[in-house]
């Protein structure tokens, strides 16, 4: 303790030095949070202001985006129990083929799979068919020309007896996707 006797300036300097760490640095990690916070808090900010620009310019667009949404909606089957549904289309296909001049020599429903995301159900069934080639092309616009839509998931054909003037007999299969509402829209 002499020192401080001796050389006063000291003891200041000690006190003022005490007097920065306990009191001078928690004022300044204060005011560094503060900064954070509000650097933050502008960042918030700037974010709800574009937010709300492109709302302005998002509106006008979510209309027609509903309309266009409804109107895939309304190609979707409508909700039925699984047996009718399949018994239906099994006949609409079976007679959309026979139109066609073609012969369904297999039809298998494969697995119904729940798109519980989409509030739907999907069926898909596989045909094999038999027939003279010119025919497939109608065949396929007659399937995706309906009102419901049928997505064609897979197709397969091979030509046999071909000739200069005929495209030759065909064999084929075909997976097609059915997509049912699972509740019954109002």
């Amino acid at each position: 303790m002499d020192i401080f006797n001796e050389k006063p300036y000291l003891l200041v300097l000690l006190i003022g030095l005490i007097l920065a760490r306990f009191v001078g640095m928690p004022i300044v990690e204060w005011q560094d949070n503060q900064k954070i916070a509000l650097q933050l808090e502008l960042k918030k900010l700037a974010k709800a202001e574009r937010a709300v620009v492109s709302q302005q310019t998002i509106e006008p667009l979510l209309e027609p985006l509903r309309e266009r949404v409804q109107q895939n909606r309304d190609r979707l089957y409508p909700y039925q129990s699984e047996n009718a549904f399949k018994l239906e289309q099994q006949k609409l296909l079976e007679n959309i083929i026979q139109e066609h001049g073609l012969k369904a020599n297999g039809i298998g429903w494969l697995m119904t799979k729940q798109l519980d995301e989409f509030g739907l159900t999907l069926y898909q069934l596989q045909v094999r068919f038999l027939g003279d080639g010119v025919r497939i092309p109608s065949l396929m616009a007659a399937l995706e020309s309906r009102n419901q839509w049928i997505d064609i998931a897979d197709f397969n054909f091979s030509f046999r007896r071909q000739s200069a003037t005929q495209i030759g007999e065909s064999s084929g299969q075909m997976t097609l996707n059915f997509y049912v509402n699972n509740e019954l829209v109002k």
